[in-house]
């Protein structure tokens, strides 16, 4: 399964948000799971403050980021969370939101959760926390984009939704 990601990686999703700050999470992509207190893998969401969020986890040690920007705005944008081995990266639109140091060695994706596009599935049973708006392209690399790879990718897509 290619989306079993253990390494470096690059989410990158297109939405527009119709409203935020309902739940905790309301989740863009990803494959997570946190049964029983032990976290594997990797997820994208809007936070409860309407700012882009992001997790990366191996056991029981992760390390969550959220941006600064409030996105909820009714405007297309491109969401980017890029994770090197060693940071956390978020970007809106191309530009960075932030960087944080990821605090796990390593990163592993749990071989039986599914990648959810538009809810979370924590259980492997239910899905909940859904995406409140509309989405367009959702896309998943397994390598870490620059920079300016994000501000290229962004310049040739945003066609397609602005």
């Amino acid at each position: 399964d290619v989306l079993n990601i253990t390494g470096n990686f690059t989410l990158l999703q297109w939405a527009k948000l119709n409203s935020a700050g309902v739940d905790a999470h309301h989740t863009f992509l990803g494959k997570y799971d946190a049964t029983g207190g032990v976290q594997h893998g990797y997820i994208m969401w809007v936070t409860n403050t309407n700012v882009l969020g992001c997790r990366v986890g191996k056991t029981i040690t992760s390390t969550d980021h959220a941006g600064s920007t409030n996105i909820q705005d009714d405007k297309w944008h491109l969401f980017s969370f890029v994770y090197d081995g060693a940071f956390l990266r978020l970007f809106i639109d191309g530009a960075t939101e932030g960087t944080d140091l990821a605090y796990v060695d390593g990163m592993t994706s749990s071989a039986t959760q599914k990648f959810v596009i538009g809810a979370r599935n924590e259980s492997g049973t239910t899905y909940d926390v859904f995406m409140n708006g509309v989405m367009g392209d959702g896309l998943a690399y397994n390598r870490a984009f620059s920079s300016s790879e994000e501000a290229y990718f962004f310049s040739k897509t945003k066609g397609l939704y602005l």
